[in-house]
């Protein structure tokens, strides 16, 4: 493994520069960038802090390049294997203060680094535990589909689950219907494996295991699963998860779906019909209000108004007065009747 690393560090030093430096510091910029990057496998831990300190500090350096310098270090480290540095050199770069800052975007009276080494730390370090719980997701996918499953469930760090979803891209058809099974058998007790359980579901698929996940599952992980049905589900399958939700799953998670499904199903026949028919609901009216006011047709617009024409104290008749101010407000067009 050293060897490996050292053989990636020695050609990143020859074909790799600080992003966005000027000519005149190029050179000098280069030559700390390489004095760092070969020093991860020559110098000890504590000796690779006591490098970046004196670099975080050089006089030859304006502030912001000092925090650029930092910045193409970890970009550096991006590159090569997890853990190619000791947990001092990340502390380090965690708690790394930027020198250079500048107005925010939207709030010019607050300054934000140009650099954000610290942030860019953690996502080095977030990177790193994914790749190791991807490597050894895959192991456990080759000797016991349950044991990714009891894994997941007892790592509760983002980066960590994110790893063990990946190593599903390797899994055959029976491991992925295995691990789908489980994870919905589990989720009453661990509901974050309504995740790993529509990831593997999704895979291949499986319409029944979805159907059971928006029944029966809750929190962030249903929104993320049914934004992806709609870019890998067909749109009949799209259809019959959203009429599913919307007579079976808990309020919540059927107004998720209205939100996160109804738009891929715009022109097909009946896809207005059912958010019509949805506007006097006290719990799903005012999403599916919102639905229809996304990208309406002609079609949509008049028969919205004619609710308007009759007894517009009715709940239907105020969720679709909604829909039309939503529109005129979005287009800054006049629809109401």
């Amino acid at each position: 493994t050293s060897l490996r690393i050292s053989a990636l560090v020695t050609a990143m030093a020859l074909a790799i520069g600080p992003a966005g430096a000027t000519d005149t510091t190029q050179s000098l910029l280069s030559d700390r960038l390489d004095q760092l990057t070969l020093a991860v496998t020559t110098r000890s831990d504590d000796a690779l802090v006591m490098m970046i300190s004196e670099a975080a500090m050089d006089p030859d350096l304006l502030p912001l390049e000092r925090d650029q310098l930092m910045q193409a270090f970890i970009d550096r480290l991006r590159m090569l294997p997890p853990d190619s540095v000791g947990p001092a050199t990340l502390q380090f770069l965690l708690d790394y203060q930027p020198q250079a800052m500048r107005p925010d975007e939207h709030r010019p009276v607050v300054p934000v680094p140009v650099y954000n080494v610290g942030a860019a730390a953690r996502g080095l370090i977030n990177g790193w535990r994914r790749e190791e719980a991807a490597y050894a997701g895959a192991i456990l996918l080759t000797r016991d589909p349950a044991a990714l499953v009891h894994a997941f469930a007892m790592h509760d760090e983002a980066p960590v689950r994110r790893g063990l979803i990946a190593a599903l891209n390797n899994a055959t058809r029976g491991q992925l219907e295995m691990i789908s099974f489980m994870a919905l058998s589990a989720m009453d007790q661990e509901p974050a494996l309504a995740a790993l359980a529509g990831e593997a579901a999704l895979r291949i698929g499986d319409a029944r295991a979805l159907e059971q996940l928006v029944r029966n599952g809750r929190g962030p992980a249903i929104t993320h699963i049914l934004r992806a049905s709609r870019e890998r589900l067909s749109p009949e399958q799209v259809e019959r998860l959203l009429d599913h939700a919307i007579d079976q799953a808990e309020p919540e998670v059927a107004a998720v779906a209205i939100a996160e499904l109804s738009p891929v199903l715009t022109g097909r026949p009946g896809a207005d019909d059912r958010l019509f028919a949805l506007l006097g609901s006290k719990t799903l009216g005012a999403t599916a209000a919102l639905s229809l006011a996304e990208n309406p047709s002609d079609a949509t617009l008049v028969r919205l108004g004619e609710m308007l024409r009759g007894n517009d104290t009715t709940l239907a008749a105020k969720r679709a007065r909604l829909a039309l101010e939503l529109v005129e407000f979005q287009g800054d067009t006049e629809v109401l009747p």
